[in-house]
């Protein structure tokens, strides 16, 4: 969570960085002036100075108000670029239960609980690429405890989090990546979600529930994701709901339809259709190049291989798991960049396609 001073260093950031100029100190405040080629005649920004004044976050949220007004901006933009390393995330309640900024409790509860677990599911899908995975990974878990719960917004209750989008995952991960997985990919894939139920399944594009619209929201879907998603919508109590994500500055709004029965059932049908079409096995018959062996404790004795293969024309990543016996074959695959074909039953994950049975390979 950031400080108060925190903060306000961020507000000198923003300041320094568009020029303004601070002109003078009062008692509390620190005043500045616009630069000179957006000079307003007798404008003056008031910047408070005590970070351990009672008042102070309200001062810094009236600042904050006051260079929004001055650019024409709204609030969570600038707010936004306060934030430069993380996204941020608002969602908007609107109904006869959320009037001048206020919320049932048992409402703002079970939203805040599933908007947790949507965002560790989303954590969770960009760590194992498994889209049928219900399993949590640890890095998925602490990723939302890195996340800021922000003040509510003013006007129709409003929850915001920010969501953070430097650096990469660390630790032990369920499958192979040819790079590691960055953490901005956790609000991209809410995004992506997002914007699939609001445009899509709540709004009744029957093209979805086909092989061809499947395949055209493949890389977005994920049961657990849209699973919670649809217990947020549900949990809230909320006939409207308006999402949007702003990372710097760049704002983007998704206004859901209203939530009838009839919408919410549509999307129970939606993640039905998603789970068949992900549990799809095929057969698989692939030659290509190792290019990673990695040991894993969650199958003792077990090792994951990751190869380069060409499938149906296309390049793609294949992995899979070896037993103790087959390990040195793949090392040496590793060192002699030889090719080798594998055989099996496989199951297209997000990013890759993974041979779960039967598998064999040929040298």
């Amino acid at each position: 969570m950031r400080t108060p001073l925190q903060r306000l260093e961020a507000i000198f950031r923003l300041l320094d960085g568009w020029e303004w100029r601070r002109v003078r100190e009062a008692s509390r405040f620190f005043v500045f002036a616009p630069p000179a080629r957006d000079a307003a005649e007798g404008f003056e920004l008031l910047v408070p100075r005590d970070t351990n004044a009672p008042d102070f976050d309200r001062a810094l949220d009236n600042c904050i108000d006051a260079i929004a007004s001055f650019y024409d901006t709204p609030f969570n933009s600038v707010e936004a670029l306060l934030l430069p390393s993380s996204e941020i995330v608002s969602v908007r309640l609107q109904g006869e239960g959320f009037t001048g900024g206020a919320a049932p409790f048992p409402q703002f509860e079970r939203m805040l609980e599933h908007l947790k677990r949507t965002i560790s599911r989303a954590a969770s899908l960009v760590l194992t690429d498994d889209p049928l995975s219900d399993k949590m990974p640890l890095a998925a878990r602490s990723f939302v405890n890195e996340c800021w719960f922000l003040q509510t917004a003013r006007g129709s209750f409003v929850t915001r989090v920010a969501m953070p989008t430097a650096g990469s995952f660390g630790g032990i991960q369920y499958s192979l990546f040819k790079h590691p997985r960055t953490k901005d990919a956790v609000a991209s894939t809410l995004r992506g979600v997002s914007t699939l139920v609001g445009e899509r399944v709540l709004a009744g594009d029957e093209g979805l529930f086909s092989e061809a619209g499947f395949e055209s929201v493949r890389a977005t879907v994920s049961v657990g994701v849209l699973e919670e998603f649809g217990r947020l919508l549900r949990g809230s109590g909320a006939e409207h709901i308006e999402l949007s994500f702003n990372r710097a500055g760049d704002e983007n709004t998704i206004d859901l339809p209203n939530l009838s029965d009839s919408r919410l059932a549509r999307l129970d049908e939606f993640v039905v259709f998603v789970r068949e079409r992900l549990h799809t096995v095929t057969d698989l018959d692939a030659v290509g190049t190792v290019f990673e062996v990695r040991r894993t404790r969650r199958k003792s004795g077990k090792s994951f291989v990751g190869m380069s293969a060409t499938v149906d024309g296309r390049p793609e990543y294949v992995t899979f798991y070896v037993d103790s016996a087959t390990l040195p074959v793949m090392l040496e695959h590793i060192r002699t960049r030889a090719p080798l074909r594998v055989r099996g039953r496989a199951r297209r994950l997000r990013t890759q396609i993974r041979i779960e049975h039967d598998f064999q390979y040929i040298e």
